[in-house]
């Protein structure tokens, strides 16, 4: 379990669960308990078609998926 402050909102965030945090957000979690995880950045370019606030949301299995496979790509820069 997370709980995670972004954009002046507060969210307990279940593991079945992501968070979207625009860049330049000030933003800060705390996990309750063993936390096993990760985080996926993306460049401001990238996501300008994403939503402009921070929200949580529940991410598809392709979106689950293409994380994982983009995880175990080697990183050659």
């Amino acid at each position: 379990l997370l709980s995670v402050e972004a954009g002046g909102s507060r969210w307990v965030v279940p593991a079945t669960h992501a968070v979207w945090i625009p860049p330049g957000v000030i933003h800060a979690a705390a996990s309750h308990g063993p936390f096993k995880g990760w985080s996926v950045y993306v460049a401001a370019a990238a996501g300008a078609d994403l939503p402009a606030q921070p929200c949580v949301l529940a991410p598809s299995a392709l979106l689950l998926e293409a994380v994982l496979r983009a995880a175990r790509w080697v990183n050659d820069g």
